[in-house]
Parts: C-alpha cells; structure tokens; sequence
C-alpha cells in the first residue's frame, strides 16, 4: 500500500526500522536486469534518465510483497502473573491461551513446560488446528504450589508449531509466593542526585504554602528531607510539566514489583492542576501509572503502594518519575513531597518438577551503567540458606587483577558493591574493557564491562 520509490537507487535510509542514525546505501544495478514498456517497446531501465541527474547511476525495479501472518498465532501475548501467601491460596489460579491456525493446511502442535516445573499442569499439550480455526489452551496452578518456598517461582511453556515451526513463541509462568521485600530503599538521609528539574528539590521543607489546602510538611515522614517541588510553598500558576526523575533502577530477576513511597501532597482537582507518576524503560518512553483524579489535600503523611511489575518486573533499566504539572491560573496548593522511597519484589526462583531449588540460578550478575565513567553499581544476588564465602574481583583485559571490591561470607539475598574505577593503589585505571568475577560457594560468574573516559 506504500512502497515508496519503486526503483532502486543509492540513497541515505535509516539503518534499521526505528534507527537514530542513517547511513548512505549503495545501489548495485546493472544492464539487461529491468525493463520498462513505453509506447509498446520494451527499454532497459539501466538507461532511464531520472530527472536528478545524480539517480542515473542505477537502474532497477524493487519489487515489495505484503503478506498477512501465516503459522501458529498465540494469544494472549501476556504472560501468566499469580501470587498468594506461602501455603496459598493463589489468584488467578488459571489462565487459557488460544491457539490460532493462520495457514492455509492443517497444522501440528505441541506444549511444553522447559523447567517440567511441579506447581502447573496445561492441557491439552498437543493436537491439531484446521486452517482458520482455534484451539484452547487451559493452564492451571495445581496444588503442588502449595508447598513452595517463599519467592518469584518462574518456568516457560513453548508452544510448538510442529509441522513448520513457523510461530513458534513462548509465555513465562511466573508464581509470587508469599511477601515482597525491600530490593531498593532511599530514606533521604542523604541527596540520591535524582534528576530534578526548576523547583524540585532535595532537603527540609518548611511547611509554608497552603494558600489552598494544606502547607507544606516540616520535616519528611523520618528525618528531616524530602523530595518536594518548592519546599518553600506552593506551586506557581500556569506550570508546565516539571519532573523528578529517579536514576536507573535495576529490577533484573526482581518479580511482582512496587513501588511504595510515603507522601504529602496538595493539587487542585485535574480539570485544573495536575500532578503524575510515571514509569520508563529507557528515560524517553513514559507510561502513567497514577495520576490525580480529585483535589488532594493531604494534612500527614500518606503511604502509597503501587504496582508497577507490568513494566518493572525483570528488567535491568527502570526510571521512576513524579511530574508536577501542568497548573492553570487559579488556585495554587503546596505540591508533591516524598519520602522513604523503595522498590520492593521477590527474587526470581526456577523449580524443577520436584519443587527443588535449581541451584545458581538466582546467582544473577549484572552492572550498571556499562560502558560507566567514573563509577558503576554490580549487583548479584546470592542463593543459600546459609552465608556463603563470597569474593568480587575486577581484572583488566589481560586478566590481570584490578581489584577486590569484596571477599567474605554473605547471607542468602540481592546484593550491591560500587566501584569507583580504580585500583588497590586507590589509583583510576584507564579506558577501556574490564571484567568482574564473582565466586560465590561452588558458583562462579563473570561479566564484562567497559570504562570510557
């Protein structure tokens, strides 16, 4: 429906479908390769004069076809989410699938769980599909999950296109048993260098404002500080959106996860004034995930709970952000101001058909930011029912060793270490790649990483 030029020519395209860079792609053509009829005589296309002189170099017909799915279709495309208390009861407790033939012949297929995890039973797990026809899949939390450890218990179905394979795809099961706990915690003791535009700022406020609702707070809800927009009042008129935003998040293995935060806030009802949560992936592409829906008028401080795993759960870059704004010309209250942040989840677990912890899974490694300068966070999390003799050592690209940023027992858990690019001589080392090994009991991870300077 649009295939743009329909000839082949050097041109400067994106590389890839949603690229930021562009690159200039050198057309091949050569005679005797197209033709074109004019008048009832057949020419070589190679010859064509273009009416910018600079196309004249090539000469071919492209050729587009535009073609509807074809294979195996599963919906829906969402994982499967449960959670209950150690023991259970467990909501949902099932979920179906539906399985779709867009050939145009009868196809084959099969369902497997990859982790033969104990705690679900699917049925049916194979059959047939007529062309254009469906099919249900039925996948239930049996009562094996009842013997569960606390944690996020995660294995896989692969739905199996078995006479092409064309559709084949995935969906990860994943069950929360029990109680999140703190993965993340900022009580504002000390500024965290969120990034904090106009008015928003770091410290005390001093319960002025209130020229509509209530004033501002004293103090946070512990200590002293928080992060408010204007700690010396109310919001301005006619403010357009301003943002608090929090630094990278890492949620990775990290299941069922919130945020929760303690808060004082006034804003006007939202025909008027405005106030927002958000959430991002990559600190560009934003989703509201609360916003006001009144006036608030808060007089203590209020705690809030709110569930972002749809976008947080298993990912290694998540950005919170508070917006302030946008405000009309009216009324002016005292604003947000928040305190005791955290992120809170469950450690991801994969069980095998005996409900036993596969060991050195949760072992995760990961730093971020990577490529850093000057310093970068490594976070892993340990899998033991005991402390564990532990050791984190960075070695240069010739596997010297750089540093030991750690080496001791540690207790079952996520755990985190800053390096802040130098050496044992408390030296900084050059550019360039850098691996870190972690040993923890019989386990032993590396990663790479690079410093730019």
């Amino acid at each position: 429906s649009d295939g743009g030029y329909p000839y082949d020519r050097t041109s400067d395209v994106p590389v890839l479908l949603g690229a930021q860079y562009r690159t200039i792609v050198e057309s091949d053509a050569n005679p005797d390769e197209s033709y074109y009829q004019f008048d009832g005589d057949w020419y070589d296309f190679y010859d064509y004069e273009f009416s910018d002189p600079s196309w004249d170099e090539t000469g071919n017909f492209c050729i587009k076809g535009l073609t509807s799915a074809t294979g195996l279709k599963v919906t829906p495309e969402e994982d499967f989410q449960s959670s209950g208390p150690i023991g259970g009861p467990f909501e949902p407790i099932s979920k179906t699938y539906e399985l779709e033939n867009n050939s145009l012949y009868s196809i084959s297929y099969e369902v497997h769980d990859l982790t033969n995890a104990g705690w679900i039973a699917f049925s049916p797990q194979s059959g047939s599909i007529e062309p254009g026809e469906t099919t249900e899949i039925l996948v239930v939390i049996n009562e094996n999950a009842n013997e569960l450890v606390g944690g996020a218990h995660i294995t896989t179905l692969e739905f199996i296109n078995t006479t092409d394979h064309i559709g084949d795809t995935t969906r990860d099961l994943v069950l929360s048993v029990g109680e999140n706990s703190i993965i993340q915690e900022w009580t504002f003791d000390a500024d965290p260098n969120w990034n904090s535009e106009l008015d928003w700022e770091f410290g005390q406020p001093n319960g002025q404002g209130g020229e509509h609702g209530e004033p501002d707070p004293t103090s946070g809800y512990t200590g002293n500080n928080v992060y408010g927009y204007n700690l010396n009042g109310d919001y301005p008129n006619d403010l357009a959106e301003t943002n608090l935003t929090t630094t990278v998040i890492d949620c990775s293995n990290i299941y069922n996860t919130h945020l929760k935060f303690w808060r004082w806030l006034g804003v006007e009802q939202p025909t008027y004034d405005h106030a927002y949560i958000r959430i991002s992936n990559d600190d560009q592409n934003w989703v509201t995930i609360w916003e006001n829906s009144e006036e608030i008028t808060d007089a203590e401080w209020t705690q809030f709970d709110l569930d972002i795993s749809d976008i947080a759960d298993d990912q290694e870059t998540v950005y919170i952000r508070w917006t302030m704004g946008e405000t009309d010309s009216g009324w002016r209250y005292c604003g947000w101001n928040i305190d005791d942040v955290q992120i809170v989840g469950m450690d991801g677990i994969i069980t095998d058909s005996n409900n036993a912890i596969i060991e050195g899974y949760k072992q995760t490694l990961n730093n971020y930011p990577n490529p850093f300068n000057p310093s970068t966070t490594i976070t892993f999390t340990i899998n033991s029912e005991e402390e564990t003799d532990t050791k984190l050592t960075i070695y240069n690209i010739k596997g010297q060793k750089v540093k030991t940023l750690l080496d001791k027992p540690l207790l079952n858990g996520r755990h985190s270490i800053d390096w802040d690019g130098k050496n044992e001589d408390n030296r900084s080392v050059a550019s360039g790649i850098y691996f870190y090994k972690l040993i923890s009991g019989e386990s032993t991870q590396s990663q790479k990483m690079i410093l730019l300077k």
